[in-house]
């Protein structure tokens, strides 16, 4: 009896594991004959595609989202939207910092769409402007729209170059034109010219003081402690130099060794320091008026909407 129940139980499992692997492979076949019957070209249809590209986005899921941006565009090329999803993977790109993919969707949206070939040449500029590439932005040198002139204007400022970039703004308010961002333009004109006006060290300066009293060239430079530092060093040295000098001379060579390397040191330390504290006080200025800005570059171009809407 014990027997006939074993040889049922494992008879019983046999046949469900059957029927469980044949459910399955039903399962799974009646899913592709639904897919190729339909004879469509994606599995998914276009809402479920641009929703799900639109969730990713919000959660910033910048490189997924481009993903389906991008599979929207390859399978509906004639829809609406077609367009919003190219520029729409191109923001993705940029958002995750991949510049240079950016780049190329934003070359491929102004071949595809050439009446909107103003959002691609300005979003190429902006990816150069977010990576402080100015120079290239300068070698463009495209002023055909006041966004341009903007853009063109900022990189005028990221160089230094207060008095163009002045003059840049200037000639966008003088057209006097209704524009969305002309606060901005104003904004960033009255920063340019306090930059222009700013008060930088200079190192001369800096290097003649240290040459006559070592280490004040550092507190010209706002760097009391090092000039402390420098002072007690070199006079501490050099008075040990002189005072040895009959005593030790080996000890007192060295010394005096010691004394002149850190005056000439500190007399290029000042120099070099002057210039480093003027570079990041105009470092300072960029990164205040970038996050001050009313309209910051970023947002404009930012959106393309579909065409039906």
């Amino acid at each position: 009896m014990r027997y006939i129940i074993f040889v049922f139980t494992l008879v019983s499992f046999c046949f469900a594991g059957t029927l469980s692997t044949d459910l399955q492979i039903i399962k799974q076949v009646e899913v592709e004959t639904v897919y190729i019957s339909n004879n469509i070209r994606c599995p998914y249809g276009k809402e479920e595609i641009l929703d799900f590209a639109e969730h990713l986005y919000e959660l910033g899921e910048f490189d997924r989202a481009a993903i389906e941006y991008l599979r929207f565009n390859f399978f509906f090329t004639e829809d609406d939207c077609a367009a919003h999803t190219l520029f729409k993977a191109a923001i993705c790109k940029e958002k995750a910092r991949n510049f240079k993919e950016a780049r190329l969707l934003y070359e491929s949206f102004g071949i595809q769409f050439p009446e909107r070939e103003n959002y691609s040449k300005y979003r190429i500029g902006l990816t150069y402007l977010l990576t402080e590439n100015f120079d290239s932005i300068l070698v463009i040198n495209d002023t055909s729209s006041s966004a341009m002139k903007y853009l063109y204007g900022w990189a005028l400022f990221g160089k230094r170059k207060y008095a163009k970039a002045t003059n840049v703004f200037k000639s966008i308010i003088d057209e006097d034109l209704n524009y969305s961002f002309k606060g901005s333009i104003s904004f960033l004109k009255q920063r340019s010219k306090y930059g222009e006006n700013m008060y930088r060290k200079s190192p001369f300066l800096a290097a003649v003081l240290s040459s006559f009293v070592p280490g004040l060239g550092r507190g010209y430079c706002g760097r009391w402690g090092d000039c402390f530092f420098s002072f007690s060093i070199i006079s501490v040295s050099g008075g040990l130099s002189v005072y040895y000098w009959d005593k030790d001379h080996t000890f007192s060579v060295i010394m005096a060794f010691v004394s002149v390397f850190f005056y000439l040191g500190n007399i290029y330390g000042s120099f070099v320091g002057a210039d480093i504290i003027n570079v990041e006080q105009e470092n300072e200025l960029y990164n205040r008026t970038l996050s001050e800005v009313p309209h910051s570059p970023v947002i404009i171009y930012d959106e393309y909407p579909c065409s039906g809407n």
